[in-house]
């Protein structure tokens, strides 16, 4: 039996999708399992279904208190497979597994493949990270949004290609769009 060559970069990309499926699948079960399909959203959470429920019915956000770009990304998943909190929650399992990948790629641009993979891993698990893909908030996508600004901040500096900066600057643009500051 021979183990993972760091040096082989197809294995590499084979273990990273695997990672990213783990991911999913640990956060769907969570969501499942321990919240619940039906678990109905209180508090911050309950605004931001409602905001997007009503961008859908009126194409306008009523509600000032609070940043536009979840209760639009959230708007658009109902509109694509139906108004149930469940379907937002299972968006969100989608979007923490895929900071899982941008988190291996921050630890291969800063340390190389295998620092990347482990990081990738090590978030795979991280409770602390997916246990709020069981609530309708902005945290999820905000820590994408975050983790793309500084992966593409760091191939901004190692490229000096002007592209990664104006996706750095517009992914943390995004950050603010998504996240409040009160």
């Amino acid at each position: 039996m021979t183990g993972l060559s760091f040096d082989d970069p197809a294995a590499c990309r084979r273990l990273l999708v695997l990672l990213i499926f783990v991911a999913l699948c640990v956060r769907v079960v969570y969501n499942i399992g321990w919240v619940g399909i039906d678990d109905v959203p209180v508090s911050d959470a309950a605004d931001y279904h409602e905001i997007a429920v009503g961008l859908l019915k009126t194409g306008t956000i009523d509600h000032l208190g609070s940043p536009p770009l979840f209760p639009a990304m959230l708007a658009g998943v109902y509109g694509l497979f139906g108004v149930h909190p469940f379907v937002g929650r299972l968006f969100l399992c989608l979007a923490d597994a895929l900071t899982c990948g941008v988190i291996y790629l921050i630890g291969r641009e800063a340390f190389g493949v295998r620092v990347g993979l482990l990081a990738a891993g090590a978030a795979t698990v991280y409770g602390m990270l997916f246990r709020w893909t069981g609530y309708l908030l902005t945290e999820t996508a905000f820590t994408l949004l975050l983790c793309l600004f500084i992966y593409l901040s760091q191939k901004t500096l190692h490229t000096l290609r002007w592209r990664y900066g104006l996706a750095a600057g517009l992914c943390l643009g995004l950050a603010t769009l998504a996240r409040p500051t009160r």
